[in-house]
C-alpha cells in the first residue's frame, strides 16, 4: 500500500460562509494530501471560479445558498464533483442530483467519511473546471 496521502495532490474547493469551520476543514483535507481552497460565499467561489478536482459546498448560506450555487454551476458547465454539507437528510433527493450533487453529508460530523467521499468522487473522474 501506498504511504501517500488519498488525496495527494488533488484541489478541493470548500465554499462556507463560516469562516473558522473553511479554516478547519481546509487544515483537514490538506492533512490527507489535497490542497484546499475556501471562500466564503457563492459569489466568491462563482467570481474566482477555480479549477477543482471536487466541490464541498455547505447547503445554509446567505444570498445563494448551496442547491443555487450547485446549479448556477451546472448553467456555467462546470461539472466537478459536488459534496453537499447539510444537517438535513442524507440521502440525495432525485432533483439535488440533476445539480450534479453527488453526496450529501452531516457537517457536523464530517471526518473520514468526507475523505473518502471526495476520494471516490475525484478517481473515477478527472480533475474538472
Amino acid at each position: 500500500m501506498s504511504s501517500q496521502p488519498i488525496l495527494c495532490g488533488k484541489v478541493i474547493a470548500i465554499v462556507d460562509d463560516h469562516d473558522a469551520f473553511c479554516r478547519s476543514l481546509s487544515a483537514f483535507i490538506e492533512s490527507h494530501g489535497a490542497k484546499a481552497l475556501t471562500f466564503n460565499s457563492s459569489h466568491e467561489f462563482l467570481r474566482h471560479l477555480p479549477s477543482a478536482a471536487c466541490i464541498i459546498i455547505d447547503y445554509y448560506m446567505p444570498v445563494l445558498n448551496g442547491l443555487e450555487l450547485a446549479s448556477e454551476l451546472r448553467a456555467r458547465a462546470y461539472d466537478a464533483p459536488i459534496i453537499l454539507l447539510s444537517a438535513m437528510s442524507r440521502q440525495v433527493p432525485e432533483h439535488w442530483a440533476t445539480l450534479g450533487i453527488s453526496d450529501v453529508l452531516d457537517k457536523l460530523s464530517v471526518g473520514d467519511e468526507l475523505i473518502r467521499a471526495i476520494h471516490r468522487l475525484t478517481t473515477r473522474a478527472a480533475p474538472h473546471a
